[in-house]
């Protein structure tokens, strides 16, 4: 849905929404302002943001029992961290 959404306002099929076409990557610098370090720093923030659900998948993957173990471990965390 949001695929579907995003392209019809790039291409101006949404009523009431001026299409922006493909400008915004084609004025100034875009779409690497900032170069390269900015670059870097989105691939990092992205990567952390992925990190938790990730760790969660690998130790359920490791996990002797993992419909006892997981839960467990989401809860201690949680509370861990309040």
């Amino acid at each position: 849905i949001f695929i579907g959404v995003g392209l019809a306002t790039i291409f101006g099929i949404m009523h009431g929404v001026e299409s922006p076409g493909f400008s915004n990557f084609t004025m100034g610098d875009a779409p690497f302002v900032g170069g390269f370090q900015a670059m870097v720093g989105v691939a990092m923030i992205a990567g952390f943001s992925f990190q938790g659900t990730e760790l969660i998948g690998i130790a359920a993957g490791e996990s002797e029992n993992p419909r006892k173990n997981i839960p467990i471990a989401i809860r201690q965390v949680f509370w861990r961290i309040l």
